[in-house]
């Protein structure tokens, strides 16, 4: 130090707060939900970041949840596929000519385009439902020796 420093107290190792603090925490800790050993504390909150990652419903080519996280867990590099099939994977759906004018989508295109949308999901729907749910049902085979 120098002249005229103190030592400064040790800092206790109790949370700050008032004497009540220890009381405070157990109850906090009995209204968070349990899910794994009594030990761990759950973070329910949404983190914020991550959000804008997420999609709101499953895109158009795809028919289930398990099929879209299939198709992101497929690595796309160079490294992990053939030439053509990376080229095939990376190649844009929609190729102009650089400068060409892209005319805005019309109105009549646009609801064709939702009806159209809104028919597909019905029909994976129905196909869903008379498949049990999406589960196939093994049915055991007779050997006819």
């Amino acid at each position: 130090g120098g002249e005229g420093v103190r030592k400064s107290r040790p800092k206790s190792k109790r949370s700050k707060g008032d004497n009540n603090s220890s009381t405070v925490g157990e109850a906090e800790k009995k209204q968070k939900k349990r899910k794994g050993p009594n030990h761990v504390i759950v973070n329910t909150k949404r983190n914020k970041k991550a959000k804008k990652y997420s999609v709101p419903h499953i895109p158009y080519p795809f028919t289930s949840k398990r099929q879209y996280e299939m198709s992101l867990r497929q690595p796309l590099g160079r490294d992990w596929n053939t030439l053509k099939s990376y080229q095939a994977m990376t190649k844009p759906e929609v190729i102009t000519k650089a400068g060409a004018i892209i005319n805005p989508i019309s109105v009549k295109e646009l609801k064709r385009h939702e009806t159209a949308e809104k028919q597909r999901k019905a029909g994976a729907n129905a196909a869903a439902n008379r498949n049990g749910g999406g589960k196939r049902k093994k049915r055991k085979q007779k050997n006819k020796s």
